[in-house]
């Protein structure tokens, strides 16, 4: 094979070595290019990190070990498929960010790493697959590794997104019948399901002689997957909730469309507009998808909550929460600047148990400065530590506490 000569950029085909037992040259992907400043002197050496495309791994090689590639095996499909574990997510609690950490990520290594494993597919969505992996030990045992993530708290249930469960379905049903493939009449409904794509203007859509000229007001274009807010208190579900412009959450895309449950921004400040139609919040912080993250934050720093259940009386629904009624009255001080929450996740008494003691452990903390005083240090960093600490076993408790309810 000959050097690879000439300009070399990002994407580019080439045949790069990869060296087990013996040194061979393999497909391979130009992932990234890296300039290294030799010591002592102002010239550069280039190494490549390359992907190859037939077994799935990376590696960086120096840029003259790379070859060109023959033109009898450049257009072979690639052997490599691109993967994801279904139906988990990386941990909210032990991978904020929505990524992988680093031990999480030698965790799954060293559990999967030189093993024989079997791949049950749940969807493939443009050449992606999402799947289970899953080891068959030799007394028949099966360990499927998405549930073992979740046992190790690195990675948290989460629902698949449309395509894929439509995917899902419809791989269901072809089994189910054995069939191999859509026929002709699936991919004729296909065809009329997206045939709305196709939009044209028909005759009698023609604009008349006499509107022309006029103002029209054109809207958008708006993302599909961007986040709308609304207030949590009764007046402010009423009003218009807008993020102050050039915050960088003015713009807030959802990562996760196909998840149910609600998700929390905090605002620092709110005004209105003049015409007191339009709140404008400043200072925001998205939160962290956790499931029930709104209820938990209102329960626990709400005044009073008075819980709702359903019809039967045998599951909690929501809460309102605020000052409580007035003294002596039947109905709340200020109704309108209740919350109503509605619960998407199940809540029963022993989380309301808990949730008592994180705020009894609160309110100490954050009691009389006078009292605080008298303490010393070491006891309100107790308190504190006591509240915190409460706070995280219930958090870390969820895969049990919060599960899905449906109303």
């Amino acid at each position: 094979m000959e050097p690879l000569v000439g300009c070399i950029t990002v994407g580019k085909m080439c045949a790069a070595p990869f060296e087990d037992e013996t040194r061979e040259y393999y497909r391979a992907r130009v992932d990234n290019i890296i300039r290294t400043q030799l010591p002592h002197t102002k010239q550069f050496r280039e190494s490549l990190e390359v992907f190859f495309v037939d077994y799935g791994n990376t590696a960086v090689v120096a840029r003259e070990d790379v070859r060109e590639l023959p033109d009898s095996v450049s257009t072979v499909p690639f052997q490599a498929v691109e993967c994801f574990l279904s139906g988990i997510r990386p941990s909210v609690i032990k991978c904020p960010d929505g990524r992988w950490t680093e031990q999480a990520h030698n965790t799954f290594i060293s559990m999967v790493m030189n093993k024989d494993l079997f791949g049950k597919i749940y969807s493939v969505v443009r050449g992606v697959l999402r799947l289970e992996l899953i080891e068959v030990l030799r007394n028949g045992r099966q360990i499927c590794f998405n549930h073992e993530l979740i046992a190790l708290e690195f990675a948290d249930t989460a629902e698949e997104s449309f395509l894929s469960k439509q995917n899902h379905e419809q791989r269901a049903m072809e089994e189910s019948t054995g069939q191999l493939g859509q026929t002709g009449q699936q991919r004729k409904n296909i065809s009329q399901q997206t045939s709305w794509l196709n939009l044209s203007l028909k005759p009698s859509m023609t604009f008349r002689e006499d509107r022309r000229g006029g103002k029209m007001n054109l809207r958008g274009p708006h993302n599909p997957y961007e986040m709308s807010f609304i207030s949590m208190t009764n007046v402010g579900s009423c009003r218009c909730a807008k993020i102050e412009p050039g915050s960088i959450n003015c713009v807030s895309i959802d990562d996760e469309p196909h998840d149910p449950h609600s998700r929390l921004m905090i605002a620092a400040f709110v005004g209105l507009n003049p015409g007191g139609s339009t709140m404008l919040a400043r200072d925001t912080t998205v939160m962290p998808l956790i499931p029930g993250l709104p209820t938990l934050i209102s329960l626990l720093f709400a005044p009073i909550a008075e819980f709702r259940t359903d019809p039967e009386l045998t599951s909690l629904t929501g809460a309102i929460c605020g000052l409580g009624p007035a003294q002596n009255m039947e109905y709340s001080c200020f109704p309108d600047h209740d919350l109503e929450v509605i619960f998407d996740t199940k809540i029963d008494m022993e989380d309301i148990y808990k949730i008592n003691g994180v705020r009894m452990a609160i309110n100490l903390a954050v009691g009389s400065q006078e009292k605080v005083m008298g303490w010393g240090p070491d006891a309100v960093y107790k308190i504190q530590d006591s509240a915190r600490t409460k706070l995280m076993e219930y958090v870390l408790s969820r895969p049990q506490v919060w599960s899905t309810y449906s109303l």
